[in-house]
């Protein structure tokens, strides 16, 4: 038993080296880039949720997080389907997004949640409430299919029979041999489904998967750096579709901002040397969680493999709920395994009133100066040019690190036109976010002032990121035409003429015409 005791206590020793290990790594990574207040930031609030967790028991945290959840989860399940129902407004673009910006995040949430519904429904004692509970639980993956997040339904639903066969395990070997085959014919199908369903969304993640691989070849140990995804992978997805010209992937290109996959981003951005410190870190955890197999501890598992199989397939960690959860779920399985409440000190509580004093102060400031930006992208096109440039110059020094107010301030500036300082703001965006739309305002900003061949560059570059865009192709067709080259002007009205259509538009088809009656007249001005 003390032999036991003693190398329990040496992997708890263990954990806390690790944990700091792994943050300072990714310090010693983003310390040389732009992005290193934002990590600050993040440690500050891992500093606050460690002591609040330290301060009391782990079953009255784990009670007061939980029922949290469930709350929360109810409210956020009623909100997508009444979504879907029509009493409340929808997304922009998807039906179903609670109060999110995509299913994707909303699903998420709910998945991440579903084991602690689970908990009270197979593996707490039966009482009053359990109807209750099954109401809340059928609401919620009512919400999760309805959203149409493939990855939430398989987490949620993996996650609720591993609940079921722990609750009733005793009866499976009594289960008649048919009906697990069934059973495991019907997850099949479910699967071979999924697929067919999404079958574009499928194959265009492979191609996104395949493209970042590329990345992760070129610096696979310590990686591109932080946030280095939305400002290279583009070019990847571009040299690609220019070797590949032909390929079937074509219709299926967009503008990609994470590889729907978390251990891809870890290490594209941070490299197989992070990865590797996860890896270790989670083995601590798997070995601190069974020394301590309880039910509650069981359910904080759950909840981390449910953020497994989304960052499998998605991006769950670019929402604060999941930080909240997996360093709730973390935290509480090494505080569990200590013996004692853990005791805040006067050194202590200085670092956690600093740390306190710095969130508050930055998140005040980020909120004012956002907020002064989403009141003046608010105003009209046709007012005061020279007071909305002045508030956009004032906003720059505090918001110069964010790429979107990069771009929109360039935008803004190549509306009035202000091409040269719109073309300067955009070279500065490129590092953080270089993606279609950046190079598209960039070849305009040179297409402006006549520069051609920069803007040819920055147009052929927009195409191959997304070539099944038709803007750039048209925009090479008018340099060509004042060029005077009808050579290549005859090249890319043929392109355009040609091409497949992915969405079908009215400014397509204007285009194709536009096109058609251009090589019409060169036919007959040749022929005369």
């Amino acid at each position: 038993m003390i032999r036991g005791m003693d190398k329990t206590v040496r992997h708890i020793r263990i954990f806390k080296p690790l944990l700091m290990l792994l943050l300072l790594y990714f310090f010693i990574r983003i310390a040389f880039g732009q992005f290193i207040l934002s990590y600050i930031v993040f440690c500050f609030l891992l500093i606050l949720l460690y002591f609040l967790l330290a301060r009391i028991t782990f079953l009255q945290s784990f009670a007061y997080i939980s029922i949290s959840v469930i709350i929360v989860s109810l409210l956020m399940s009623l909100y997508g389907i009444s979504q879907y129902v029509g009493l409340l407004p929808s997304g922009y673009l998807f039906k179903i997004v609670g109060n999110f910006d995509n299913p994707a995040g909303y699903a998420s949430m709910l998945s991440i949640s579903i084991p602690f519904v689970c908990y009270y429904v197979f593996l707490y004692k039966r009482n009053a409430s359990t109807l209750l509970l099954w109401i809340i639980y059928i609401l919620i993956m009512l919400a999760i299919i309805l959203s149409a997040s493939r990855t939430g339904i398989l987490a949620s639903v993996t996650v609720t029979i591993i609940y079921a066969v722990k609750r009733y395990k005793q009866h499976i070997p009594n289960i008649p041999l048919c009906i697990k085959c069934f059973f495991i014919l019907g997850i099949v199908v479910a699967i071979f489904t999924f697929y067919v369903l999404k079958k574009d969304s499928v194959r265009g993640r492979i191609i996104i998967w395949r493209c970042t691989w590329e990345m992760v070849k070129e610096e696979p140990l310590f990686g591109h750096g932080y946030k280095s995804f939305k400002a290279k992978y583009m070019l990847y997805q571009a040299k690609y579709f220019e070797q590949n010209q032909e390929s079937g992937y074509v219709l299926l290109s967009d503008n990609v901002k994470h590889p729907f996959n978390e251990f891809l981003l870890l290490i594209v951005e941070f490299g197989l040397f992070a990865l590797f410190l996860v890896f270790l870190f989670v083995m601590q955890l798997i070995f601190m969680y069974r020394k301590r197999q309880t039910d509650e501890l069981f359910t904080l598992a759950m909840s981390l493999l449910a953020v497994a199989i989304f960052s499998s397939f998605s991006y769950p960690f670019q929402y604060p709920y999941t930080w909240f959860i997996s360093f709730f779920c973390v935290m509480s399985i090494f505080f569990v395994s200590k013996k004692s409440q853990y005791k805040i000190r006067w050194l202590s509580k200085s670092l956690i009133l600093m740390a306190s004093i710095s969130l508050l102060y930055i998140t005040l400031k980020e909120m004012y100066y956002e907020n002064k930006w989403y009141t003046v992208v608010k105003k009209n096109e046709l007012g005061n040019m020279q007071e909305i440039m002045a508030t956009y110059s004032t906003l720059y020094p505090h918001l110069k690190q964010n790429a979107y107010f990069l771009y929109n301030y360039a935008a803004k500036l190549n509306y009035w036109g202000y091409y040269k300082e719109s073309s300067s703001l955009v070279e500065e965006c490129e590092d953080c976010l270089n993606d279609y739309d950046v190079q598209m305002l960039k070849a305009d900003d040179y297409f402006r002032v006549k520069k051609w061949d920069r803007a040819k560059k920055c147009y052929n570059m927009a195409y191959f990121m997304c070539p099944n865009r038709y803007m750039p192709l048209n925009q090479l067709h008018k340099i060509a035409v004042l060029e005077n080259d009808s050579n290549e002007a005859r090249k890319m009205a043929c392109l355009i003429i040609n091409k497949p259509i992915k969405i079908p538009s009215a400014t397509i088809n204007k285009m194709k015409q536009k096109m058609r009656e251009y090589l019409e007249n060169e036919i007959n001005n040749a022929e005369q």
